[in-house]
């Protein structure tokens, strides 16, 4: 499928294009909703189609029933808002190759807040790395991972081994932080 494919988020209520939705998303088919579970971009050039409908420009594709609309968001649909839920955190954390140190936990506003810089098309600044364990930038890695764009990464001495907190054991606050 190509980015500019519009795809039913029910996250947002609406058809978005392939290339914007992120990790955890949810999105209608045929039993109901599936999740974003990883965003994979292909190097190769593959031959695609275009399909028109008659009479209907919403379908179902693949084995799941995917629902697609066959315009591009500049032809009618637009990208709509995407909210942070702690659910679309734990899915995109999974398997995370970068540890974090951070018992407190996080700011569910604050990972909204970097999710919204990333798809204005800005780049959240680097997170800060010893080995595999994150020292600063928690917030910044997490909503990179949900929209498939992990920030550059900038060495930095100072993670804690023996501070390790599992990533589905990090509490998610709901209230912003500074």
């Amino acid at each position: 499928m190509t980015s500019n494919h519009s795809i039913y988020s029910a996250d947002r209520l609406d058809f978005v294009p392939a290339g914007e939705l992120c990790v955890g998303e949810a999105l209608r088919n045929l039993e109901g909703f599936v999740r974003i579970e990883s965003i994979e971009q292909l190097g190769s050039e593959e031959r695609v189609y275009n399909l028109e409908i008659h009479g209907e420009h919403v379908f179902r594709v693949a084995s799941s029933g995917l629902l697609v609309h066959n315009s591009s968001a500049a032809e009618g649909t637009s990208q709509g808002a995407l909210t942070v839920t702690d659910d679309m955190i734990r899915n995109a954390m999974k398997n995370s190759p970068l540890n974090s140190q951070q018992r407190n936990g996080v700011s569910l506003p604050k990972v909204q807040e970097y999710i919204d810089m990333i798809r204005a098309g800005k780049q959240a600044p680097p997170i800060k790395v010893d080995g595999k364990m994150i020292v600063d930038g928690n917030h910044r890695y997490i909503a990179g991972r949900i929209c498939g764009v992990e920030p550059p990464i900038q060495p930095w001495a100072g993670g804690r081994p023996n501070g390790f907190v599992p990533w589905n054991n990090i509490p998610i606050d709901p209230t912003p932080w500074p």
